[in-house]
């Protein structure tokens, strides 16, 4: 069952991603092609995939710290960064969401 932070969560997703989508189409026009469509999916979709990587590089590495018993404020600049990669990741999957919306607006 979805949560009622969760739905509103979702909605605010929404309202980002149709922002990105018009500030995308004010600097672009429409996909020209399914070609073009896809490559510009793919870019964004890797870029939240390296994202991701990032974060867990940082949680493998930091484990290993952990059963060392790394400093805590060591530990809390592995925290920041993880959570500036899941901002990044964040907005990459915004700009993911607004590009199929792009994709279904031009073909």
């Amino acid at each position: 069952m979805v949560r009622k932070e969760q739905t509103e969560m979702r909605n605010e997703i929404e309202i980002l991603a149709r922002k990105e989508l018009e500030s995308a189409n004010e600097k672009f026009s429409l996909f020209h092609s399914s070609h073009e469509g896809f490559a510009v999916l793919l870019e964004e979709a890797e870029e939240l995939a390296e994202e991701s990587n990032e974060i867990e590089k940082i949680m493998n590495s930091w484990w290993m710290y952990i059963r060392r018993d790394e400093d805590i404020d060591i530990q809390k600049k592995r925290v920041d960064r993880i959570r500036s990669h899941a901002v990044n990741a964040a907005l990459e999957a915004i700009q993911v969401i607004a590009m199929c919306d792009k994709f279904k607006m031009s073909l």
